[in-house]
């Protein structure tokens, strides 16, 4: 894989042993943080280059590295996979590590400030750390995507022999990467409800795995429904043995950047350049057909480890412009308190879990 030479990407395959965990461990906390400290400290809003425009590379008078736990091969690390291949990070001056860490050990880290990033999905466990005074923000939208995507939740055929509806979800079994605390869990309980009130918690059991397996998992029979996506989603597409149904997924990302306290904090500098690096991806490399684009497709084929062609056949994901940030996923808060799995007294607003400063410096850019 082929990367700019500026910028130190390090992958890790994951290990279920605790000595391995533990190894991890101690390697990101070693490596979080460090660098340059010119950059620590500087007012968050002073992020204009300039010409003006808030998108465009800014070095940093030091080179600073920024840790995040992220995955590979899914196409919703689009950002990240392209901003490494077009050296965009290096415009900045940082150098990025990333780790391929489990989802349940990224929180631990990031409210211990031992990791300064990590690209998660919206989930209860997320809100009770935004909820505490670790400082956990979320900073910055990953990608969305509509029914025409066909990535969302996909239906064995043979578990709804009648055809899928929720009335026919009494029984039923869904995979989704963080079970029922994930949003997508969520979106599906309101399409169930919405169609027959009837059906009660109990009455479907939610499992968690990780998103690269769910599709095989799928088409070997291992689940009634799953929340899938690319390129899995199209392993499904061409097996009889799933449909697809737009069960209203909205339109806005469902996962996104979350920052430790520290990050955010005490190196808003820095933050700012990862974001802006992110930010100037998006909006030059993932609008519309993107897919169509033959640089593009090749670069984010290579990133995930697939042919051009095979990329060019999936549908694109959606990455907004103007980069809201989701607020409106907050809704979740009331499923997941029915369900037990919150653990602070009052729903949160807006504040104190989300940090709008790097995305508010970004709608103002040209174009927006």
């Amino acid at each position: 894989m082929t990367t700019d030479n500026a910028v130190r990407r390090k992958r890790r395959p994951f290990r279920t042993t605790v000595a391995v965990t533990v190894a991890a461990l101690a390697f990101i906390t070693a490596a979080c943080g460090t660098g340059g400290t010119s950059s620590r400290g500087e007012a968050s809003g002073d992020v204009f280059a300039p010409t003006g425009d808030p998108l465009a590379p800014r070095p940093l008078p030091e080179k600073e590295k920024v840790v995040i736990g992220i995955g590979d091969q899914l196409e919703v690390y689009a950002q990240f996979m392209l901003a490494e291949a077009y050296g965009e990070f290096a415009k900045e001056n940082l150098e990025i590590q990333a780790e391929n860490i489990p989802e349940s050990d990224k929180m631990p880290l990031l409210a211990q400030g031992r990791m300064d990033l990590g690209f998660v999905a919206m989930t209860a466990g997320l809100l009770n750390s935004m909820a505490s005074d670790t400082g956990v923000k979320w900073a910055f939208p990953g990608s969305a995507y509509g029914p025409e995507s066909q990535q969302g939740y996909w239906f064995n055929r043979t578990a709804f022999p009648n055809g899928v509806s929720a009335s026919e979800m009494k029984g039923k079994t869904v995979l989704t990467p963080s079970g029922s605390a994930s949003i997508s869990a969520y979106y599906l309980w309101q399409w169930i409800q919405k169609n027959d009130p009837s059906i009660q918690f109990g009455d479907v059991e939610f499992k968690m795995m990780k998103p690269t397996e769910i599709a095989i998992a799928m088409t070997n029979g291992a689940a009634d429904v799953a929340q899938v996506t690319s390129p899995g989603s199209a392993l499904l597409a061409t097996d009889p043995c799933c449909e697809f149904v737009d069960t209203g997924f909205p339109r806005t990302a469902l996962i996104g950047y979350v920052g430790s306290k520290d990050f955010l904090e005490e190196r808003p500098a820095v933050a700012m350049a990862f974001f802006r690096a992110v930010a100037r991806t998006q909006r030059q490399y993932l609008q519309g057909d993107y897919h169509a684009n033959p640089e593009v497709a090749q670069k984010l084929a290579q990133q995930m480890g697939i042919t051009t062609e095979k990329l060019q056949s999936l549908p694109t994901l959606l990455f907004d412009p103007n980069f809201p940030l989701g607020t409106e996923h907050l809704a979740a808060q009331q499923y997941w308190r029915d369900l037990g799995l919150l653990n602070y007294p009052t729903n949160l607003t807006t504040e104190p879990g989300y940090d709008p400063g790097s995305v508010d410096t970004r709608t103002t850019a040209p174009g927006a």
